[in-house]
């Protein structure tokens, strides 16, 4: 992706995530399990351009198909997220983002993708403070 600027990197680390948790890891090759995967290495290693990913990924879906009853891409997709490479930044850089954590919690999308974290290895001081963001505490 040499010459390519950040935003076109981060759109096509989109493309390849979100190829990955549609298919699944059994259906993909190799390479495609690989470039999906690789916003996990990035959440932790590269917080920054992994937040534009998650950017791009919660822009391409629109916000009525969050409170859809029925199930979509939208609630697959950004579920997954959450549940996934935002969990892993915020685990290893959260203290670093909740800031933005709080800005982006204002979009129903991105709110619906934080719904879907765990605590997992996230300490819990910041962990309390993204509580405090979603209203649970």
């Amino acid at each position: 992706m040499v010459g390519l600027s950040e935003k076109e990197r981060a759109r096509i680390q989109a493309d390849h995530w979100i190829l990955l948790t549609k298919l699944g890891a059994n259906a993909v090759t190799n390479e495609q399990f690989d470039n999906g995967f690789e916003l996990n290495l990035h959440a932790s290693d590269n917080p920054e351009f992994a937040w534009l990913v998650f950017e791009n990924i919660i822009g391409r879906y629109d916000p009525e198909d969050i409170s859809s009853s029925n199930p979509n891409d939208a609630q697959l997709i950004l579920a997954n997220l959450g549940a996934g490479p935002l969990e892993t930044l915020v685990a290893s850089n959260g203290d670093k983002f909740v800031d933005s954590i709080a800005k982006a919690n204002e979009d129903v999308r991105f709110r619906y993708a934080l719904g879907h974290m765990w605590q997992n290895a996230t300490p819990d001081p910041v962990w309390n403070k993204i509580q405090r963001i979603l209203g649970r505490g």
